[in-house]
């Protein structure tokens, strides 16, 4: 039985300062659209930003309206202003997605948290890390000393401060056929049947299964993607040249 995680939004205290939240703010009604946000935050914290009903039902916005007691014209106005001001994303099959809430969520996976640490050990010891026996990226990457002249190259530094959302779009954009396998992670078991996957046409393919991954499955790969964002890079890099000289 896998124990129950819990989850916290981390504020920063410059985030009444923001120009997108000031120009909210000042709108007629601007304060209840804050408020609107504030809560969707906190109702997409246990789906990584996506808001569900019960983890399978894209949110509607008289459901919005009944689970966060806003008014509904309130709601409809909300969204289309956070959709313009990219606080939020609609996805084709109706998802409302909470673009901060990664960058908020006070929590991480264990597989996250083992990074950071040896991240962390990596500075301050000053030498290369070993790589995990139980990674789930299988890579075996030995870069050529001509990377750092490739367009789609981004120094180890930026790749770290990339946030979630800029990951993905990057990703998608320069490597948009990018293949990467996983095995069965820490103390998770919701990747330990699937073998090959790939971006195609903006979404994980798996190429066991031969299906575009659901929603639900898809955020999870993104996460644990964006947790290992260097290498990821580093093998998407190699691959595109490797399939540039063939």
């Amino acid at each position: 039985m896998m124990m129950k995680k819990y989850f916290w939004l981390k504020l920063k205290n410059d985030f009444f300062d923001r120009e997108e939240i000031k120009l909210i703010e000042a709108m007629p009604n601007g304060k209840d659209y804050i408020i609107f946000y504030m809560k969707l935050l906190l109702k997409s914290i246990e789906n990584n930003g996506e808001l569900f009903f019960r983890n399978t039902i894209p949110y509607s916005a008289e459901m919005l309206a009944n689970v966060t007691n806003t008014n509904i014209d309130t709601v409809k106005v909300s969204v289309d202003i956070f959709l313009k001001f990219e606080l939020m994303e609609k996805w084709d099959d109706g998802t409302l997605f909470m673009v901060e809430t990664q960058n908020m969520i006070g929590s991480e996976s264990k597989w996250a948290s083992y990074k950071r640490i040896e991240r962390q050990k990596k500075t301050e010891i000053g030498h290369c890390q070993k790589m995990s026996k139980k990674i789930p990226i299988e890579l075996d990457i030995e870069l050529e000393k001509n990377i750092e002249s490739s367009p789609h190259f981004l120094p180890a530094n930026e790749i770290e401060r990339i946030d979630f959302k800029s990951f993905k779009k990057k990703l998608l954009n320069s490597f948009p056929s990018y293949e990467f396998k996983l095995k069965q992670l820490d103390g998770e078991n919701f990747l330990c049947t699937h073998q090959g996957f790939c971006l195609k046409n903006g979404y994980i393919y798996n190429l066991q299964t031969k299906r575009l991954c659901d929603s639900t499955e898809s955020f999870k790969i993104w996460e644990y993607l964006y947790s290992v964002r260097s290498a990821v890079f580093e093998q998407a890099f190699i691959q595109n040249n490797q399939k540039s000289i063939s």
